[in-house]
Protein backbone atom coordinates (compact mmCIF):
# COMPACT_ATOMS: atom_id res chain seq x y z
CA UNK A 1 0.00 0.00 0.00
CA UNK A 2 1.24 3.49 -0.61
CA UNK A 3 0.02 6.79 0.64
CA UNK A 4 -1.60 9.19 -1.20
CA UNK A 5 0.29 12.09 0.53
CA UNK A 6 3.59 10.52 -0.66
CA UNK A 7 2.74 10.48 -4.52
CA UNK A 8 1.73 13.89 -4.36
CA UNK A 9 4.51 15.96 -5.31
CA UNK A 10 6.66 13.44 -7.25
CA UNK A 11 7.84 13.91 -10.34
CA UNK A 12 6.38 11.60 -13.79
CA UNK A 13 8.33 10.46 -16.29
CA UNK A 14 7.10 8.43 -19.59
CA UNK A 15 7.83 4.89 -19.53
CA UNK A 16 10.31 3.74 -22.59
CA UNK A 17 11.54 7.65 -22.87
CA UNK A 18 12.14 8.99 -19.62
CA UNK A 19 10.95 12.00 -20.48
CA UNK A 20 9.61 14.16 -17.54
CA UNK A 21 6.21 15.20 -17.87
CA UNK A 22 5.39 17.28 -14.36
CA UNK A 23 4.48 16.49 -10.60
CA UNK A 24 1.64 14.44 -9.44
CA UNK A 25 -0.79 16.99 -8.25
CA UNK A 26 -3.34 15.41 -7.18
CA UNK A 27 -4.61 11.80 -6.96
CA UNK A 28 -8.36 11.52 -8.22
CA UNK A 29 -10.73 9.33 -7.13
CA UNK A 30 -14.07 7.47 -8.65
CA UNK A 31 -17.43 8.67 -7.73
CA UNK A 32 -17.63 6.55 -4.85
CA UNK A 33 -14.25 7.22 -3.37
CA UNK A 34 -13.19 3.29 -3.65
CA UNK A 35 -10.43 3.53 -6.48
CA UNK A 36 -8.54 5.68 -7.78
CA UNK A 37 -9.51 7.45 -11.32
CA UNK A 38 -5.87 8.20 -12.02
CA UNK A 39 -3.57 10.77 -11.28
CA UNK A 40 -3.74 15.13 -12.17
CA UNK A 41 -0.70 16.17 -13.58
CA UNK A 42 0.88 19.92 -13.06
CA UNK A 43 3.10 19.90 -16.60
CA UNK A 44 6.26 21.69 -16.40
CA UNK A 45 6.58 24.91 -18.06
CA UNK A 46 5.29 28.45 -17.57
CA UNK A 47 1.55 27.86 -18.90
CA UNK A 48 0.96 25.58 -15.35
CA UNK A 49 -1.08 23.05 -18.06
CA UNK A 50 -2.23 19.75 -16.29
CA UNK A 51 -2.98 16.42 -17.43
CA UNK A 52 -4.53 13.57 -16.40
CA UNK A 53 -3.16 9.89 -16.25
CA UNK A 54 -5.74 6.92 -16.05
CA UNK A 55 -4.84 4.46 -13.31
CA UNK A 56 -4.40 1.88 -16.18
CA UNK A 57 -1.75 4.09 -17.51
CA UNK A 58 0.44 4.21 -14.45
CA UNK A 59 3.77 1.60 -15.34
CA UNK A 60 5.19 1.92 -12.02
CA UNK A 61 4.68 3.67 -8.60
CA UNK A 62 7.93 4.57 -7.86
CA UNK A 63 9.48 5.78 -4.24
CA UNK A 64 10.48 8.94 -6.23
CA UNK A 65 9.19 9.07 -8.94
CA UNK A 66 5.63 7.53 -11.06
CA UNK A 67 6.34 5.70 -14.20
CA UNK A 68 3.47 6.65 -16.68
CA UNK A 69 2.45 4.82 -20.46
CA UNK A 70 0.53 8.25 -20.81
CA UNK A 71 -1.37 11.24 -20.17
CA UNK A 72 -4.23 12.97 -21.56
CA UNK A 73 -6.45 15.94 -21.37
CA UNK A 74 -8.71 16.04 -17.64
CA UNK A 75 -11.70 14.67 -18.12
CA UNK A 76 -14.78 17.25 -17.78
CA UNK A 77 -16.27 14.71 -14.55
CA UNK A 78 -12.73 15.13 -12.86
CA UNK A 79 -12.13 18.78 -13.14
CA UNK A 80 -13.30 20.24 -10.15
CA UNK A 81 -13.07 17.02 -7.72
CA UNK A 82 -11.86 17.81 -4.67
CA UNK A 83 -8.45 16.53 -2.98
CA UNK A 84 -10.01 13.44 -0.49
CA UNK A 85 -7.47 15.15 2.33
CA UNK A 86 -9.32 17.30 4.29
CA UNK A 87 -12.69 15.92 4.04
CA UNK A 88 -14.75 15.86 6.99
CA UNK A 89 -16.13 12.41 8.18
CA UNK A 90 -19.01 11.62 10.02
CA UNK A 91 -20.24 8.77 11.49
CA UNK A 92 -23.78 6.55 10.36
CA UNK A 93 -25.32 8.44 13.67
CA UNK A 94 -24.36 11.79 12.14
CA UNK A 95 -21.76 12.79 14.70
CA UNK A 96 -18.46 13.93 13.21
CA UNK A 97 -15.19 12.08 13.98
CA UNK A 98 -12.74 14.23 12.26
CA UNK A 99 -11.41 14.81 9.14
CA UNK A 100 -9.11 12.82 6.08
CA UNK A 101 -5.50 13.63 6.74
CA UNK A 102 -3.83 10.76 4.13
CA UNK A 103 -5.63 7.79 2.43
CA UNK A 104 -3.79 4.53 1.37
CA UNK A 105 -3.80 3.10 -2.41
CA UNK A 106 -3.26 -0.76 -3.28
CA UNK A 107 -1.02 0.49 -6.50
CA UNK A 108 -1.84 -3.25 -8.01
CA UNK A 109 -5.82 -3.05 -7.93
CA UNK A 110 -6.59 0.79 -7.29
CA UNK A 111 -8.65 0.41 -4.55
CA UNK A 112 -8.47 2.52 -1.83
CA UNK A 113 -7.83 0.14 1.39
CA UNK A 114 -8.06 2.50 4.41
CA UNK A 115 -8.59 6.40 5.41
CA UNK A 116 -6.05 8.11 8.38
CA UNK A 117 -8.67 10.29 9.94
CA UNK A 118 -7.78 12.92 12.51
CA UNK A 119 -9.58 13.78 15.36
CA UNK A 120 -8.06 16.82 16.44
CA UNK A 121 -4.40 17.91 17.62
CA UNK A 122 -5.01 16.69 21.23
CA UNK A 123 -6.24 13.52 20.23
CA UNK A 124 -3.95 12.65 17.67
CA UNK A 125 -1.11 13.20 20.37
CA UNK A 126 -3.18 10.91 23.10
CA UNK A 127 -4.89 8.36 20.65
CA UNK A 128 -3.14 8.69 17.53
CA UNK A 129 -5.31 9.03 14.30
CA UNK A 130 -7.95 6.30 13.39
CA UNK A 131 -8.06 4.39 10.56
CA UNK A 132 -10.92 3.31 8.43
CA UNK A 133 -11.58 0.92 6.17
CA UNK A 134 -15.21 0.78 5.40
CA UNK A 135 -16.50 4.28 3.99
CA UNK A 136 -18.56 5.62 1.07
CA UNK A 137 -18.72 8.84 -0.23
CA UNK A 138 -22.04 11.42 -0.06
CA UNK A 139 -23.34 13.44 -2.96
CA UNK A 140 -21.94 16.76 -0.55
CA UNK A 141 -18.11 15.59 -0.58
CA UNK A 142 -18.50 14.36 3.22
CA UNK A 143 -17.11 10.55 4.36
CA UNK A 144 -19.76 8.62 6.28
CA UNK A 145 -18.06 5.86 8.68
CA UNK A 146 -19.75 3.64 11.20
CA UNK A 147 -17.46 2.09 13.78
CA UNK A 148 -18.81 -0.87 15.73
CA UNK A 149 -17.10 -1.84 19.41
CA UNK A 150 -14.63 -3.58 17.89
CA UNK A 151 -12.98 -0.64 17.02
CA UNK A 152 -13.01 -2.02 13.05
CA UNK A 153 -15.48 -0.02 11.00
CA UNK A 154 -18.67 -0.81 9.41
CA UNK A 155 -20.16 -0.13 6.14
CA UNK A 156 -22.15 2.61 6.48
CA UNK A 157 -25.80 2.27 5.35
CA UNK A 158 -27.38 4.13 2.55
Amino acid sequence: MKRVSKVTGQPSVLQGTGRRLGLVERVLLSADGQDCAGLLLRLRGPLRRKRFVPFGSVALWGEVAVAVRRAEKVPPALRRQEDIRGLAVWDTAGERLGWVTDAFLDESSGRIRLLEVSQGIVDDFLRGRIHVRDFTMRPIGVVAVTEDAGGESAPAES
